[in-house]
């Protein structure tokens, strides 16, 4: 199999990086959920918990890796951290 009109000049591993760490992101079907829930709107650490089943711990450790990825933000309201 291979790709239709790639481009023949090789692009250097640095500039895949980005993509990489993109796609490990969404590579999981946890982070997939915590995504689908927090399009719906912003959510704070706690109902998230509730709502997906989750440990707190497991839920704050894969918004971390997508706060990584640039694909969620978060603010402190209070003593608690919201996603917007």
């Amino acid at each position: 199999m291979t790709i239709a009109e790639a481009p023949t000049e090789a692009v250097p591993r640095a500039a895949l990086a980005s993509a990489g760490t993109l796609f490990h992101g969404l590579g999981d079907s946890a982070r997939l959920a915590l995504l689908r829930r927090l399009a719906e709107g912003e959510a704070r650490v706690v109902d998230l918990v509730a709502e997906l089943g989750m440990a707190q711990f497991t839920v704050s450790a894969h918004l971390a890796r997508l706060r990584d990825c640039v694909l969620v933000d978060f603010r402190s309201r209070g003593r608690a951290w919201c996603t917007p």
